[in-house]
């Protein structure tokens, strides 16, 4: 099962906003999720005003969306394929 279910929030434009929780609340799963980091991911985002998919890290970059983990020793700094 999944940590976060039904989550919806907005970022007001130009506001820096934080996603804090406890340890296993899921924060890291949104972050990776929003990111394009959870294939299996569902819902919408929309970032700027336009859709972004989810499951896309590709995508979410693109976009100007980036996430860099709590544990770069194991997941490393770039999120990167080989194609890509």
């Amino acid at each position: 099962p999944r940590t976060v279910d039904r989550l919806s929030f907005s970022v007001p434009r130009g506001k820096i906003t934080a996603l804090a929780g406890q340890i296993g609340s899921g924060t890291t799963e949104v972050a990776r999720a929003i990111a394009g980091l959870v294939h299996d991911a569902t819902g919408t985002l929309s970032f700027s005003g336009r859709p972004v998919p989810l499951g896309s890290a590709h995508a979410s970059r693109r976009a100007g969306i980036s996430f860099v983990s709590e544990d770069r020793a194991v997941d490393g700094l770039f999120h990167r394929s080989v194609l890509e």
